[in-house]
């Protein structure tokens, strides 16, 4: 389900949403569900991701079903360094090419998701997030999750500040949203 976090009440998609349910977006009440084909059947979208597992593939399978869709792939690297030089490299692909997309999907929050998130936001292009739990999680003791580094921690902070619209992977995800009472839909 997904919500409006300023009223904190269900918006736009009907029925149950989960990323990891092979046809997640056929779960969508059928009405709604031809609206939303309709409108974004032309539409052209950019799939940011890490990592292109199982789940990753069935929402680039489903959305390329009824879109255009380009996949962009972050490969971060141990350090510092090699992420600096691979968000370079996203900074100049968004730069050439954020123009011939008219929304952003991406999985997980982190340092791959900031870039796409505000180049949306300037173009103005809806972007949306799935959140996976990392991104959302906190234990500083054992090193886990996206605000236990504080460099991570700003990507991601950020990323829920500017994003149109979240896609929790479980609802109580949504509640530790970092944003959840900000303007963006999560």
């Amino acid at each position: 389900m997904v919500y409006d976090i300023r009223n904190q009440t269900p918006i736009g998609l009907k029925g149950d949403y989960h990323p990891f349910a092979r046809n997640h977006f056929h779960r969508i009440h059928s009405r709604d569900s031809i609206n939303i084909q309709k409108s974004m059947q032309k539409q052209s979208i950019l799939f940011v991701y890490v990592n292109y597992s199982s789940f990753v593939k069935a929402d680039f399978e489903i959305l390329s079903s009824f879109a255009n869709v380009t996949k962009y792939q972050f490969k971060p690297g141990k350090g510092i360094f090699k992420t600096g030089i691979e968000l370079l490299k996203e900074f100049v692909y968004l730069i050439f090419n954020i123009s011939k997309f008219d929304s952003v999907f991406i999985w997980f929050g982190d340092y791959h998701s900031l870039l796409p998130v505000l180049f949306a936001k300037i173009f103005r292009k809806k972007s949306f997030i799935v959140i996976g739990g990392y991104d959302v999680s906190t234990l500083s003791e054992y090193g886990y999750g996206s605000f236990s580094h504080p460099i991570r921690s700003f990507f991601t902070r950020n990323t829920f500040k500017f994003v149109n619209i979240c896609f929790p992977v479980a609802e109580a995800l949504r509640q530790k949203t970092p944003f959840h009472q900000s303007q963006s839909e999560c």
